[in-house]
């Protein structure tokens, strides 16, 4: 920007309503993501990307409240999951035996990875602020449809390039179309792009105005993978995938499921992680209703007598690569707040290298 005589600021033109910067955020993530998708791919949608290779995958994540334990991109999936097929719009069905279902499908340039939070309290029609940015931005009726479902954060989402090129410029035409202002309606439109199936239905530029909801899922197979262990059979995993069959049944989902030279749709597969199970542990709601010491009544913190903080892990025990809404869980926040203004007073004292030698 400049200053005029007056000093009053210019900035570009924008036709559109003024945004917050959490909403405003999504145009910044999109216009970044453009570099990590093939040329090519992007000529379809007008995008800039310089196609610096195939593999890439993005991770878009909230900063304050979350916290990097490890490598969000090098989870791999528990095989000790089995799966429930439910078909294409169906409810379930035997099975298989054990799938591994992170490793090669969850680093495909089409899938998308989200993460859902503790279902025990609230799905999002029955959590007031999720039912109301689903009501304000799509209606009463798209509510209705979709109000069943857990609720999916959008403080953070991982996938293949080309299917997060997607998702974003899908979010940022619904911002457009719905003129939302509120606060928080990003999540509103996440969950009703994810489980409307526009996202899995657009066509293969990957605009999603002339793909048509699809809530009862005609169109969608739906793979659950439940974790056994213990006969807790939990869900630990939803897998959506765009399914063009007549006979109304899923096709079988390998690691060579989808072929990019084949398919011309840029999102073919969302995996839906549940709470405990992905590379984000989103635990706002399960510490907020869980009760004090949540994580560690369930087996889900330790501190060992080497560990600098306590350390955060899933329901397997393995450690969660990262922590989403961290500041709700108080027996935890605390410590990292004490330990990170100890880092800066390291850093500010120009003492930060010597601590990392005498700790890692």
């Amino acid at each position: 920007s400049s200053s005029n005589n007056n000093n009053n600021k210019i900035f570009l033109p924008d036709p559109r309503i003024a945004r917050s910067v959490k909403l405003l955020r999504y145009e910044y993530y999109w216009a970044w993501s453009t570099n990590y998708v093939d040329a090519d791919v992007l000529s379809s949608v007008g995008g800039m990307g310089i196609g610096i290779g195939i593999n890439n995958r993005i991770f878009v994540s909230d900063v304050r409240d979350v916290y990097f334990q490890s490598n969000p991109f090098n989870f791999d999936a528990s095989s000790s999951w089995s799966t429930t097929d439910a078909g294409a719009g169906g409810d379930g069905g035997d099975g298989d035996d054990t799938i591994r279902r992170g490793n090669k499908q969850q680093q495909h340039q089409t899938s998308l990875q989200v993460f859902a939070e503790d279902p025990s309290e609230f799905t999002i029609a029955t959590q007031t602020s999720n039912a109301r940015w689903i009501r304000e931005t799509k209606g009463e009726k798209v509510l209705e449809e979709i109000g069943h479902n857990p609720i999916v954060c959008s403080g953070t989402t991982l996938g293949g390039a080309v299917a997060m090129e997607s998702y974003l410029r899908a979010i940022i035409e619904e911002f457009d179309n719905t003129q939302c202002d509120i606060d928080g309606c990003d999540q509103g439109l996440h969950n009703y792009l994810l489980y409307s199936g526009r996202l899995l239905l657009a066509n293969g530029n990957g605009a999603t105005a002339d793909a048509q909801s699809d809530p009862n899922n005609k169109n969608i197979a739906t793979t659950n993978v439940l974790d056994r262990t213990n006969g807790t059979n939990r869900l630990a995993l939803k897998v959506a995938e765009y399914s063009n069959n007549n006979d109304n049944t899923k096709s079988t989902a390998s690691s060579t499921a989808i072929d990019n030279s084949k398919r011309s749709r840029r999102i073919d597969r969302i995996e839906f992680f549940s709470h405990g199970y992905g590379p984000v542990n989103t635990v706002g709601l399960f510490c907020g209703f869980g009760g004090k010491n949540a994580l560690r009544k369930n087996g889900m913190l330790r501190r060992n007598e080497n560990d600098v903080v306590p350390v955060v892990s899933n329901w397997d025990g393995t450690v969660t690569p990262v922590i989403h809404q961290i500041d709700r869980c108080a027996e935890i926040a605390g410590v990292l707040e004490r330990e990170a203004d100890l880092l800066w007073q390291l850093i500010i004292e120009g003492s930060f290298v010597d601590f990392l030698s005498d700790n890692l």
